[in-house]
């Protein structure tokens, strides 16, 4: 089943009732390497479900101390494809990695170019500047990383 991290709306139980029609369960975990700020909504639907106008959105800094708190929560790939319908254009889904060593799915700020080769770059920046990932999410990065350069 895979993971999804949370850090804004979807963590709220009257969303997560509207989006997957039940309450998630998950633990508490961080996204490191990201910094938080709001984007503004402007799609009718998803300000009724979530009650908000402005939703909180990640961008990636590759700082190590950068860390976004939320919720590591795991559904079915059907949820999955629940959660791609009820976000909005800003956002775009990558697979990331946490604080715990967990690999989730996370909607971050599709503003910007390159976002592919940024998600997939992510651990080699942090572990320039230090930060030293979980050795099977390192190891599966370096292996993207080395696919991705032939």
């Amino acid at each position: 089943m895979p993971k999804l991290f949370s850090y804004g709306t979807l963590q709220q139980e009257d969303v997560q009732r509207v989006i997957f029609g039940r309450r998630l369960t998950g633990a508490s975990d961080a996204l490191v390497g990201y910094r938080q700020s709001l984007v503004a909504i402007d799609d009718p639907e998803v300000v009724r479900t979530s009650g908000k106008t402005h939703h909180p959105i990640v961008v990636f800094t590759g700082h190590g101390d950068d860390r976004v708190a939320g919720m590591a929560f795991e559904i079915t790939d059907a949820e999955l494809a629940h959660a791609d319908a009820y976000e909005v254009a800003a956002y775009v889904r990558v697979n990331a990695p946490l604080a715990s060593g967990l690999e989730a799915w996370v909607y971050v700020d599709a503003r910007g170019k390159d976002l592919q080769t940024r998600s997939l770059t992510a651990s080699a920046a942090l572990t320039e500047r230090g930060y030293n990932w979980p050795s099977k999410w390192a190891s599966s990065q370096r292996r993207g990383l080395l696919a991705a350069e032939r």
